[in-house]
């Protein structure tokens, strides 16, 4: 049995969490290395105020005056994808990174030792079978 760890607007994730207070807010995040700044993902609070991805930054400034302003984070991205594949092998270790915002990971295997875990703790006079 396989569990799968999938992170939805992994490049807006990736920079919210690097910047305490951005929770709950109208974000855009932008590409900074486009010539033309558009969206490229946005928070449900700046969707509720009528912002999606692919509006120009005037366009999305215009539907939300309050909105915050970032942009696409390499490292940022880097960083939160490691922090979800050692969050995934705390739970199993036998983990693949199928992309940047998707870990798999054998969740047999978490059963397994789980299950032995809890065997030994309740059996401690039980010979460990390997």
């Amino acid at each position: 049995m396989y569990a799968v760890i999938d992170i939805p607007r992994f490049a807006l994730q990736a920079v919210s969490r690097m910047e305490e207070g951005l929770i709950g807010k109208p974000i855009a995040l932008v590409d900074a290395s486009l010539a033309k700044s558009s969206v490229i993902d946005c928070s449900i609070a700046a969707e509720r105020s009528g912002v999606f991805s692919g509006l120009s930054l005037p366009q999305a400034i215009a539907r939300c005056p309050e909105i915050i302003v970032r942009h696409q984070s390499e490292k940022a991205e880097l960083s939160a994808g490691r922090a979800i594949f050692d969050y995934a092998y705390s739970l199993s270790p036998q983990v693949e990174e199928t992309y940047q915002a998707s870990v798999l990971l054998a969740w047999m295997a978490l059963i397994v030792m789980t299950w032995a875990n809890d065997a030994k703790k309740s059996y401690p006079h039980c010979k460990d079978l390997g």
